[in-house]
């Protein structure tokens, strides 16, 4: 189609001059809405790399007007072609109490502590580092004061930190 006049090529497809040269500017302002939004959007991320796409849609429509900005859905488009998607989390597998291995009683259910150092409570959490792997937090609490009574960080999850945790909490 290069080298046709406009006119022409207006005709072929049943459109007049006028609907070709709107079209091209609405084309042109697209374009300009889209780049100020895309600054916006890297300027924010700049300050909180974190911050999700819904937020940040949240945060433009309030700054330049729901009439501005595209809505949620072709918010993301826009994001994904400009890859300033946030990647999905990482899902974590907590405890799972399904198995077929042997399942040690409650056997403080129910009681309530009146002073410290009735119970002892052992809990094992994750801490996600800056480079995507793990560490894993082995606590001792007791559950009167809820005061950590010892503790090691590891990068395993192996029963034995959590002994030797519980040895240096009876120090």
């Amino acid at each position: 189609m290069r080298g046709l006049k406009v006119a022409l090529s207006c005709r072929l497809f049943g459109r007049c001059r006028q609907a070709f040269y709107q079209s091209k500017a609405d084309i042109v302002s697209e374009l300009k809405r889209e780049h100020v939004i895309i600054e916006n959007v890297r300027d924010i991320r700049k300050e909180d790399p974190g911050i999700g796409g819904y937020k940040l849609w949240i945060m433009l429509c309030s700054l330049f007007g729901s009439g501005f900005m595209p809505g949620r859905d072709s918010f993301y488009m826009l994001l994904r072609r400009h890859h300033l998607m946030l990647a999905p989390r990482k899902v974590r597998h907590t405890t799972n109490s399904n198995h077929r291995y042997h399942k040690w009683k409650n056997l403080v259910k129910g009681l309530v502590p009146t002073q410290a150092n009735q119970i002892w409570v052992a809990d094992i959490t994750y801490i996600e580092l800056a480079d995507g792997s793990v560490c894993y937090l082995h606590l001792i609490t007791d559950a009167y004061s809820h005061k950590i009574i010892g503790w090691a960080l590891a990068d395993t999850l192996r029963a034995a930190i959590t002994m030797q945790v519980l040895e240096q909490a009876i120090r």
